[in-house]
């Protein structure tokens, strides 16, 4: 892809991701907590094009194709991706400016961690765009300063993630599964919804081992008896639209479950053929996100 001006472009997917499992163990004393997450990378992804630009300025450009504008998406240099691309030029020592478009599918406030999967794909693309001056032991360090989410998104694989999220453990996952990706049409902010969090008791703490056991074992129905979500509990008081809707899907006897802090929720399915589509009735403001 050629950039404006000439130069070459580097043009990266940055998908989205789902918690399997997701248990609250402390609140630290940094104000984050210590959680127990299973994220594989699923669904919708933003698409993120790079290329350097004289100047030594970050410019961003946010396309919401199919959609209207998104205000909780800033396209100047408070969006995550520009921080990122911003911090990688710091951090090698370039001169050079980077011009960024994103066009965003993600929707914010989902639990979906587009703003990090956006800030992870900003970090490899400017690095490679370098010649890869910065190591990758480097590159997860400077992830972690930009937000939880981002070095498992940098690392993009299925992964068991402790500590902030920043502990990650690669886990096999076994092909044979297919989601449909749900949003009920209202965000749930991410501090909120932890502010409300009350962390498990040592008595009560979930264990992801079944999660970990069907991924690996390619169970679509054991993987979704296993799937839980200590914060569905606050999303639902803090997004009425999504405790709605929650209640709506498993009225209809399908088995839904929420990522991360929400809003988007997930039903896991076997693999099926083409042109099957979701078998729940969708509230004012809902949408599929992506089935696949």
């Amino acid at each position: 892809m050629a950039a404006p001006g000439g130069a070459a472009a580097l043009v990266l997917r940055c998908p989205a991701k789902v918690n399997l499992f997701l248990e609250v163990l402390a609140r630290r004393p940094d104000g984050f907590h210590d959680i127990d997450t299973v994220m594989v990378p699923w669904g919708p992804a933003d698409r993120l094009a790079a290329s350097l630009e004289p100047g030594g300025e970050v410019a961003l450009e946010v396309a919401f194709p199919g959609g209207a504008p998104d205000p909780a998406v800033p396209a100047g240099p408070g969006n995550l991706a520009a921080r990122a691309a911003r911090l990688l030029l710091d951090e090698a020592g370039s001169r050079s400016g980077v011009r960024l478009v994103l066009r965003k599918r993600i929707p914010a406030g989902a639990g979906l961690g587009g703003g990090s999967s956006d800030a992870a794909g900003a970090l490899r693309a400017v690095n490679t765009l370098l010649g890869q001056p910065v190591g990758e032991a480097r590159l997860a360090a400077l992830a972690l300063s930009l937000g939880s989410d981002v070095p498992f998104f940098l690392a993009g694989r299925p992964a068991r993630a402790r500590g902030r999220g920043e502990i990650l453990e690669e886990v096999p996952a076994a092909a044979g599964f297919r989601c449909t990706l749900l949003h009920p049409g209202a965000p749930a902010p991410t501090a909120e919804v932890y502010a409300r969090c009350r962390p498990a008791a040592a008595g009560e703490r979930r264990d992801p081992g079944a999660v970990l056991a069907a991924l690996a074992a390619g169970d679509p129905a054991a993987l979704s008896a296993a799937c839980f979500n200590r914060l569905e509990g606050p999303a639902r008081e803090v997004c009425p639209p999504l405790a709605a809707a929650l209640d709506l899907w498993r009225a209809s006897g399908a088995a839904v479950h929420m990522s991360g802090s929400g809003s988007a929720c997930f039903i896991v399915h076997s693999p099926a053929g083409p042109g099957q589509s979701s078998p729940v009735d969708l509230p004012p403001g809902g949408r599929v996100l992506s089935e696949g």
